[in-house]
């Protein structure tokens, strides 16, 4: 989703950003509905916090970002937990796409062992492969699918920097 940005100031006068619990709230309300010092926003079906500004969508984490540095984010905002709706200033930090997907922790939708960085073999065998610089490396094949997604952790440890555990 394609956001606008407004102007830091215009976000400073209507919400506020506390970096311990990673809560917006609103300072002038912009709707009847709301009160001054409500949390700001709702949750997507996808977990991410969106906040409707003066008619404009934003993610709460981007402007987490602004109301902490001054300034929207140039790249993308990652969530090191991996909670999307946990935007406290120790978890949200700026990163590449490249680096964003270094710190993916869950399956695709279309997984079938449910474990990132493994597929299951017509043998009932397990495999790990990772990917590091444009290249996909096999990591050896395992008993289970747990044996298999232990050597995919260590390897994305130890080859992706942007990887959180």
């Amino acid at each position: 989703m394609k956001l606008r940005s407004c102007d830091v100031e215009v976000l400073r006068l209507h919400l506020s950003y506390e970096p311990e619990t990673g809560v917006i709230r609103w300072v002038v309300p912009t709707a009847r509905a709301i009160k001054a010092g409500q949390r700001a926003g709702r949750l997507t079906d996808e977990g991410y916090r969106l906040v409707r500004l003066l008619g404009v969508d934003y993610f709460a984490h981007r402007i987490a970002w602004a109301l902490m540095h001054g300034s929207w984010p140039s790249l993308i905002i990652d969530h090191k937990n991996g909670g999307r709706d946990d935007n406290r200033s120790c978890n949200i930090r700026e990163v590449s796409l490249a680096m964003n997907q270094q710190n993916r922790t869950r399956a695709q939708a279309g997984s079938k062992t449910g474990f990132i960085g493994v597929q299951a073999r017509p043998n009932g065998t397990f495999q790990a492969k990772i990917r590091n610089e444009g290249r996909r490396i096999a990591l050896g094949t395992y008993a289970t699918p747990e044996e298999a997604h232990g050597a995919y952790i260590v390897a994305k440890s130890k080859m992706h920097p942007g990887y959180v555990a």
